[in-house]
């Protein structure tokens, strides 16, 4: 009910407290030092049911790290849904760690296909088409401390129906998420890739007109299915 709602709204709130008091001290690269060697696992008992699920998303980056690129390709869009959801939907901080990790893993091969030559790239194109400006919404809001529930509403790292408390270990896994971001925006690889997206699409929606004209004074019903078949093809090409 609503007293157990406040109860456990305190609880967290003292976890976010304490967490905090945990990671102060230091200058600053002493503290970034610090902050990584503190976060390697869950600070609370209440937290280690995260464990399992972050630890899905800890192998997951694992294999967009090391992962070759055209395999990677298929199930890219995926990954990047899955970075999303759990950034906007997830109140559970490490699970939230592990999708901050996982975003800086996805903006890393992003900034290796731009090093390597975009003319060489085989995953800008499908950055795009998985909708890479999303994920990029999604770290900018997380970074600030915000999201983090099943409203989705930016809470900027204050409990409310549906929000978290604003983590550090996320703010910065989602920070380097962006820089890398931004480092692929500079070189022009997502403008690159915007640009190839609407010309394949172009050329898919004028092959899709020339097969329908040519087949369209097909006689009969086998003409009409014929039509049918090849815009079915089409499509899903």
């Amino acid at each position: 009910g609503a007293e157990g709602g406040a109860i456990e709204n305190q609880v967290k709130g003292k976890m976010a407290v304490g967490t905090k008091e945990y990671f102060e001290g230091g200058d600053e690269l002493e503290r970034k030092e610090m902050l990584r060697l503190k976060t390697s696992g869950p600070v609370y008992d209440v937290e280690e049911g995260e464990v399992g699920r972050s630890t899905c998303l800890s192998v997951l980056y694992e294999l967009v790290s090391h992962v070759n690129s055209w395999a990677l390709k298929r199930s890219l869009h995926k990954f990047v849904n899955i970075c999303v959801d759990v950034l906007r939907l997830e109140e559970g901080r490490n699970v939230r760690r592990a999708a901050g990790l996982l975003a800086r893993a996805l903006m890393a091969r992003a900034f290796d296909e731009v090093s390597g030559g975009m003319q060489l790239s085989v995953l800008l194109e499908e950055f795009e088409r998985a909708g890479v400006e999303r994920l990029k919404v999604a770290l900018e809001v997380a970074a600030e401390g915000g999201w983090g529930g099943e409203d989705g509403v930016d809470k900027k790292g204050v409990l409310g129906s549906g929000g978290v408390y604003g983590d550090e270990a996320v703010r910065v896994r989602c920070k380097e998420a962006l820089q890398l971001w931004e480092e692929v925006e500079i070189t022009g690889g997502w403008e690159w890739a915007q640009m190839r997206v609407k010309s394949a699409d172009r050329r898919k929606r004028g092959a899709a007109g020339l097969v329908r004209r040519m087949l369209k004074d097909s006689e009969g019903d086998d003409g009409e299915t014929k039509v049918k078949m090849m815009s079915m093809q089409l499509d899903e090409d």
